[in-house]
């Protein structure tokens, strides 16, 4: 085997991966947190996020963890989810098929280059949660300032500005 696959976190006994255990070349590792994980994620080659495409959640978010993953610089493969295809390819590499999944593994493990570890952080710089409640500020400012005149929207605010730190609580 010329892969490695390294699962960390705990494993329910009835997935599939379970059965992976007695394979040299699978590892299992017990949850991480923090630098930890950081330092750990740093030391391969290539993500992995096959998400479970029967839940629902997945249709309209954007996992964390993928974010994370992008954090370190790397590629990431995983199932084929509309909202992440947006990111492009050799960043996300999106596969519909389990061999598809295989094949595209190898493909970013290939195409990794330095320059694209520059785009993926890049892109993970972009999606803070700072970033994120920055642009939650902006929206509810920008309906704050349509609504000034309203006199409900006064009494209930007392306020026409909204504070940053405020939202952020």
């Amino acid at each position: 085997p010329d892969i490695e696959l390294r699962f960390i976190g705990p494993i329910v006994d009835n997935l599939p991966v379970v059965s992976l255990e007695k394979l040299p070349n699978v590892r299992f590792f017990s949850p991480l947190e923090g630098h930890q994980l950081q330092n750990f994620l740093k030391d391969n080659d290539v993500f992995i996020a096959p998400y479970n495409l029967n839940s629902d959640n997945l249709v309209v978010t954007l996992p964390a963890k993928f974010l994370q993953y992008l954090a370190c610089g790397l590629p990431v493969v995983c199932r084929r989810l509309p909202h992440l295809i947006v990111f492009g390819e050799c960043v996300l590499y999106p596969a519909s098929t389990s061999s598809e999944f295989i094949s595209l593994v190898r493909r970013a493990w290939r195409e990794d280059t330095l320059e694209l570890r520059k785009k993926r952080l890049g892109i993970a710089a972009e999606n803070t949660w700072t970033k994120r409640g920055d642009q939650i500020h902006m929206i509810i400012e920008n309906i704050v300032e349509k609504t000034a005149g309203n006199q409900i929207w006064r009494k209930f605010s007392g306020k026409k500005k909204l504070s940053k730190s405020k939202i952020r609580q």
